[in-house]
């Protein structure tokens, strides 16, 4: 007998038996899926993302992040820590004169207004989604004729701000597909805050935080600001315990700082003709931070910014106290 024939019913039973197995492991696949957090068989899914699909912010698994464009300035900034660039943000030119960086990347177009983005040109960057945070959400039906739109509380939540922000970053993240991207950012955050604060000489005097508005006029920052925030983290003190809007201001004139012994912050940038003017201003030069030159100045650090404009306005902040701490210690006779 041939070994042929020997080898014909053997093969035919393999086969059956392959056909059996084969039928037994697609059977088990959902249970093995959900057990690793994954997605069963025929698309149905365990963690609400489609097999194939995309999640809400329309990134696919592994690929690259959605068409976003956005009208806030805060947002945007966030995205870019991210590592996820928007094809269009509002206002670049201001962007660069208030918040500074991250650096907008050159091909990142020019909406317009905030308040009065150009549509057309919306229209002919086709997002797959439109960020907006909820002072703007008088755009939205507009906006919505163009592509959906998202709406990210970012000061505008109950309680305090540090939480809150990190819980929009997070929010963003989703959106943009980058979960684990908002993580790293918050990591990163905290422990630089924290290593910038270990730097830190003794600071007798609290804060006074201010940004002009005009020559007589200033914000002056406290509860629930980004700049409170920050304080908070880095262990200063701030000097202004007087009423704050939702934001984390409150706009005074310069007669409020009277009789305030504290370190002056004023954070860049100052109005056309305000230096000049306070140059005249007695009422300035009457300040007692002002006379006892107890003032830093620091470059534009967004004040109503995220994660990554509290690093900055920490790490301006820390270089500008230990340079006047030690300036004064060198004055000391």
């Amino acid at each position: 007998m041939s070994s042929a024939r020997l080898t014909r019913p053997l093969s035919s039973r393999a086969a059956v038996l392959l056909l059996v197995l084969f039928s037994l492991s697609l059977l088990a696949r959902p249970a093995i899926a959900e057990a690793l957090g994954g997605t069963p068989l025929g698309g149905i899914p365990l963690g609400g993302i489609p097999l194939g699909g995309t999640p809400l912010g329309g990134t696919p698994l592994g690929g690259t992040p959605p068409r976003l464009v956005t009208i806030d300035w805060t947002i945007a900034e966030t995205l870019l820590g991210l590592g996820v660039t928007p094809l269009g943000v509002a206002q670049t030119d201001a962007y660069r004169d208030w918040v500074g960086a991250p650096e907008l990347p050159g091909p990142v177009a020019d909406l317009g207004l905030r308040a009065q983005p150009n549509l057309e040109l919306l229209a002919d960057l086709a997002p797959e989604r439109i960020l907006i945070s909820p002072m703007f959400a008088s755009l939205e039906s507009r906006l919505s004729r163009i592509a959906p739109v998202s709406t990210v509380s970012l000061y505008n939540r109950e309680g305090p701000l540090w939480p809150n922000l990190l819980a929009a970053t997070r929010e963003i993240a989703e959106l943009a597909g980058r979960p684990r991207a908002a993580e790293r950012l918050i990591d990163d955050t905290q422990t630089h805050i924290d290593a910038l604060a270990d730097t830190l000489p003794p600071i007798e005097r609290p804060l006074l935080m201010v940004q002009f508005m005009d020559e007589r006029h200033v914000r002056i920052f406290g509860e629930h600001s980004l700049y409170q925030a920050v304080l908070e983290r880095l262990g200063l003190d701030n000097a202004w315990t007087g009423t704050t809007n939702s934001w984390g201001f409150s706009l005074v004139g310069l007669e409020a700082l009277a009789g305030i012994d504290a370190r002056l912050v004023v954070v860049e940038p100052l109005p056309v003709g305000v230096e000049a003017a306070l140059a005249d201003n007695g009422l300035w030069r009457h300040l007692e931070p002002v006379r006892n030159d107890r003032v830093v100045t620091l470059p534009p650090v967004w004040s109503f910014g995220g994660l990554l404009s509290a690093q900055r306005f920490a790490e301006q902040l820390a270089d500008a106290l230990r340079a006047a701490e030690q300036g004064e210690e060198d004055d000391t006779p």
